[in-house]
């Protein structure tokens, strides 16, 4: 009979602890970035950033500008192929920051049309 006490409150404990952690993680938002937060932000940081195509480099690639500077984004075909826009389309962008030596890259994970 003590065994299932234990078992009983062992899953009481862990039930206790883990709502929390899912609640948190269910509510965690990726906060808005202008890009000169995003180029000054650390490796692997996650960003959201909001600008103006300034040009599509290539199938892969573009430049995106806000009023505080400019961003290579680098974007998976599959997901930019599925997103139609004008050369200068307003872009959302979620993603993550990849830092190298000499510049700052925004490694696209959804691309959003906002106008």
């Amino acid at each position: 009979m003590f065994s299932h006490r234990g078992k009983t409150l062992r899953n009481l404990i862990a039930a206790t602890i883990a709502a929390p952690l899912i609640v948190a993680c269910a509510s965690h938002q990726v906060a808005g970035y202008s890009v000169a937060q995003a180029v000054a932000a650390p490796d692997a940081t996650q960003v959201v950033v909001t600008g103006e195509v300034v040009q599509q480099v290539d199938k892969e690639h573009l430049l995106l500008r806000d009023s505080t500077g400019q961003i290579n984004v680098e974007v998976d075909d599959d997901i930019l192929g599925k997103v139609k826009f004008a050369p200068d389309a307003q872009l959302r962008v979620m993603g993550k920051v990849d830092r190298n030596s000499e510049r700052s890259v925004l490694i696209a994970k959804s691309v959003e049309v906002v106008k």
